[in-house]
């Protein structure tokens, strides 16, 4: 019988520094990631129903009910979103809810003039930004150790997020004036953006 020693091999300090160098921009990415995310999601919410009585001049009955296939959309995509984590790789799943949020923004930004398809992407967009922030998070601890502070940084990215971004938005769609989709045409570009990261 012979017996193996099962020390792991001795790291270089300099691959040590590099590894938490490449783990710390990582995270810093995520929470860039996050801060859009989180700003955007709170932001549409905030505008969607302002936007669609004041510039596609529904009725305040409709604009409620844009508003709450949105955030029913949210609510579902959340749910579904726990089959789906266990079946699809977390940076695959990411890549593919990115892809939906941008197609239904820019399908929102150029088709809002017909109803069904309008409300068709506003529950489709709801839906596919849900696992946005869990699955970062998920991808993230696959590269990273996260401890609490690296979870901390990704928690202040998406709460300033959610603080700045929506009032970007509004003032945005305040200084267009109504009738205008410069805000949705933010959110695209914010979209098109956190795509282009990864």
């Amino acid at each position: 019988l012979v017996l193996r020693s099962t020390k792991a091999p001795v790291q270089s300090n300099s691959s040590v520094q590099g590894s938490r160098k490449l783990g710390v921009i990582t995270v810093l990415i995520a929470a860039l990631l996050l801060f859009v995310y989180v700003g955007v999601e709170a932001g549409f919410g905030n505008i969607v129903f302002t936007w669609s009585v004041k510039s596609l001049y529904y009725s305040e009955k409709n604009g409620h009910l844009l508003n709450a296939l949105y955030w029913g959309g949210l609510l579902v995509g959340r749910v579904a979103a726990i089959g789906f984590a266990i079946i699809i790789r977390p940076s695959i799943f990411l890549f593919i809810n990115l892809i939906a949020i941008v197609v239904s923004m820019v399908v929102i930004s150029f088709g809002n003039s017909i109803v069904g398809i309008l409300w068709v992407s506003v529950t489709i967009f709801g839906a596919a930004m849900a696992p946005i922030f869990p699955t970062t998070v998920s991808v993230v601890e696959h590269y990273v150790n996260l401890t609490g502070k690296l979870s901390s940084v990704l928690v202040v990215g998406a709460a300033a997020g959610e603080m700045i971004v929506p009032l970007i938005l509004t003032m945005i769609y305040g200084s267009l004036g109504e009738g205008h989709n410069g805000s949705v045409a933010l959110l695209v570009a914010f979209n098109i953006f956190c795509l282009l990261m990864l």
